[in-house]
């Protein structure tokens, strides 16, 4: 595996651990395990900002706010 396929690899596993936290998140209910789905979601974003998948990771967040602001 060349250093090309490994970064995709990175990256996508980054946004399917950052897609699964969101998902988490719309199941939270209580008050700390919101706090805690928060941060964890905070801290996925940033590791895909770091592999530099930040424009597929906004639109995963953006999609996650549209769903929760129209309450799907």
């Amino acid at each position: 595996m060349n250093q090309r396929e490994s970064l995709y690899r990175l990256r996508t596993f980054q946004l399917a651990r950052l897609r699964h936290a969101l998902s988490q998140r719309k199941r939270a209910t209580d008050r700390e395990a919101v706090r805690l789905a928060d941060a964890c979601v905070l801290s996925l974003y940033k590791s895909c900002l770091d592999v530099g998948d930040d424009g597929r990771a906004r639109d995963l967040l953006e999609l996650f706010h549209h769903e929760a602001t129209s309450g799907s």
